[in-house]
């Protein structure tokens, strides 16, 4: 791995940075709620099938590290019913713990949906159920996974119960306590998840709930409080009847489990067509699912033991859980109608007396107050055009500009034979990579007995998307017939982009000098990036005339004026990188005005100016500027030097590489 510096380490955030993809690429949670949502399995109802499809999809994945609670039967993972009004299948599986293994900790989510809404659209009618609760059961499994390691192997065994028929009345579960599969006594408590991912207003995204803690007593709560503040999630911890028994939740609480329920609440998107996999809010997610976690690994290694315990239909603290909700939610009030506005500010303040008051004057006048205002709440915030409220996305990338020296073996600065396939692997440590001098040999190779590399570079590349190489003219462009190799300017990266499009300096300056400009077609390529959420950024890769004659100077102010006329005229209000060979020194009294006169020209910024660092005698860099969709920010920048070199510590080239650590923000919507 590449270290990153900004005259200072910074190879944390640069390993950070990885670890957080690593992490995104290793979760299946995305995979989970796409399959469960999508409009193959038709809202998942109960008894069809999409249903089946559902139970067949949960069974693949569990079959991997448990076994199914339903011993005995021909289909050990299904447990069928016929009862409660809703005939069902629910899916229960074990894994089996060591010393406590004749103790269970329950994990578990109800598995089906509405299949079909009323809609305007008739095109549409699939109530797909993402939120609601494709995402629960993706939390669920992602636990499941996660016991599965061997660091975490569970001294009880956890039973995963995917519970159909919810949807029914919690039929599902009803049939389970009526004939559990595991004892009811031995089980010490039950984690239950409802609606996760999911975000009621903007001013609500890092808001969501814990309900129901206090039935599994003081230990269960300090558990669950522990978990909580593992995470910068806001979780507000509320008792169940915040909850209004709505969830499989209630029925292991009315069968003596202690139960907590991680749940965001019903939003506008409740129960309509548009609950579909584009609103999840996945980085929530994934933070509601590693505080179930947490909670879990003290239940399931025997740290935690909840004890079922009566405890008062409301208390203080709930007052003032749900007063720091609507304090939050006044910040969106202009999304409800007036009328609404007013219900909003009425019970609002009806709350925030309460909690004014203080906890000795929390009566029982009070805590009916606190629930009816609590009931009117959650029925405004369920009303509206569904929205995600999806915040902006944004993330970190790194950007590598490299001028490989891959002229053919006579003519290089470097021994590209040699040392190219040292390079290609190298290179895939980078999210974006900006190639300079780095031409395709043609087939048939005009050039034999010489040859050139990029094609090595290509073969070793893991990124998704590569450049289709120049042709190389030999000689044959009337409009520079001198030239026998294209522009040498390619580009790999992991994300979305165009094709690239290439332009030529208007003139060149010498043959057989030094610089040998006019034997390549040197000039620069664009292309636009996909950085995610439909947030583009346009990404230019240059190679300025070189040399330092009097005609040189003068055209190297040439090729910038050329660079600063396209970038105004093809990307005008749009972010841009702009990364290669400037062969312009800031450190050089003639070089730097040029770089003014293209910074003034463009708003472009040089990236290490930007940072404090010094890359006053490069001749490699990155300039960059924002725009009103997006927000370019570098936090790190490094010559690569150290990572670059073959066996005997020598350079690949006789450029330095040029990394740039970008972060990325999306604006908000209007």
């Amino acid at each position: 791995m590449s270290k990153r510096n900004n005259n200072g380490p910074v190879s944390p955030r640069r390993i950070a940075g990885l670890l957080a993809l690593m992490l995104l690429a290793s979760s299946c949670a995305w995979f989970d709620v796409a399959y469960l949502s999508s409009d193959a399995l038709a809202g998942r109802n109960n008894g069809s099938d999409g249903s089946e499809l559902a139970q067949q999809y949960l069974i693949s994945v569990l079959d991997d590290f448990t076994v199914g609670a339903n011993t005995g039967s021909a289909t050990p993972y299904l447990q069928t019913y016929t009862g409660g009004g809703a005939p069902g299948t629910n899916v229960i599986a074990i894994m089996p713990g060591t010393d406590l293994a004749d103790e269970y900790v329950m994990i578990g989510a109800h598995y089906d949906h509405l299949a079909s809404c009323s809609t305007a659209d008739p095109t549409d009618v699939i109530c797909n159920g993402a939120t609601d609760n494709a995402a629960g059961v993706a939390a669920a499994l992602e636990i499941a996974r996660a016991l599965a390691e061997p660091d975490n192997a569970p001294r009880r065994s956890v039973v995963f119960a995917f519970w159909d028929s919810e949807e029914d009345g919690l039929v599902g579960s009803e049939q389970y306590v009526a004939d559990p599969l595991v004892p009811l006594e031995d089980t010490v408590a039950y984690i239950n998840f409802d609606i996760l991912g999911s975000n009621l207003l903007p001013s609500l995204r890092t808001t969501s709930f814990a309900i129901a803690a206090e039935t599994g007593g003081p230990p269960f709560e300090a558990a669950v409080d522990a978990a909580i503040g593992a995470e910068p999630l806001q979780t507000q911890r509320v008792s169940s009847i915040f909850g209004q028994f709505r969830s499989d939740y209630a029925t292991l609480i009315n069968a003596g489990v202690p139960s907590v329920f991680f749940s965001d609440s019903t939003g506008p998107c409740y129960h309509t067509t548009d609950d579909e996999l584009g609103i999840v809010d996945f980085a929530k997610l994934q933070q509601q699912t590693a505080i179930a976690l947490d909670l879990a690994l003290q239940l399931t290694n025997g740290s935690v033991t909840p004890s079922l315990t009566a405890a008062p239909l409301a208390v203080y603290e709930d007052a003032v859980a749900i007063n720091t909700v609507v304090q939050l939610g006044l910040a969106d009030l202009d999304r409800f109608t007036p009328a609404q506005q007013q219900t909003f500010l009425t019970v609002g303040a009806q709350i925030e007396a309460i909690v004014n008051n203080g906890p000795s004057s929390f009566d029982t006048a009070a805590a009916n107050s606190l629930l009816a205002g609590s009931v009117q709440l959650v029925s405004l915030l369920t009303a509206g055009e569904c929205d995600g409220f999806l915040p902006p996305p944004g993330g970190e990338f790194t950007a590598l500009t490299y001028n490989v020296a891959g002229l053919p073996a006579p003519l290089s600065g470097s021994d590209p034979e040699a040392n190219t396939p040292i390079i290609g692997p190298l290179l895939n440590d980078y999210e974006l990579v900006l190639l300079q001098e780095s031409w395709q040999t043609p087939e048939p190779n005009g050039l034999d007995p010489l040859r050139v590399y990029h094609e090595i570079l290509a073969a070793a590349s893991t990124h998704s998307f590569q450049s289709v190489p120049a042709e190389q003219p030999l000689g044959t462009d009337p409009s520079r017939p001198t030239a026998q190799l294209a522009d040498g300017l390619n580009r790999f990266t992991r994300f979305w982009s165009d094709p690239v499009e290439r332009v030529a300096w208007t003139e060149c300056n010498g043959v057989l000098d030094g610089a040998s400009d006019c034997l390549a077609f040197k000039g620069f390529s664009k292309s636009v990036l996909g950085l995610g959420g439909g947030t583009e950024v346009d990404v230019y890769n240059l190679h300025v005339e070189a040399g330092g004659d009097a005609a040189d100077e003068a055209l190297k102010a040439q090729d910038l004026a050329e660079l600063a006329a396209y970038i105004n005229a093809n990307s005008s209000g749009r972010a841009v990188i702009v990364g290669g060979d400037f062969n312009l020194r800031p450190s050089d009294p003639l070089d730097a005005p040029l770089y003014d006169t293209l910074f003034a020209a463009t708003g472009l910024t040089s990236a290490c100016d930007a940072l404090g660092c010094d890359d006053a005698d490069e001749i490699d860099r990155f300039l960059f500027r924002s725009s009103d969709a997006v927000t370019l920010t570098p936090v790190a920048w490094s010559p690569e030097t150290d990572v670059f070199v073959d066996e005997a510590g020598q350079p690949l080239s006789d450029h330095p590489p040029i990394a740039v650590t970008f972060a990325w923000q999306a604006s908000e919507a209007g």
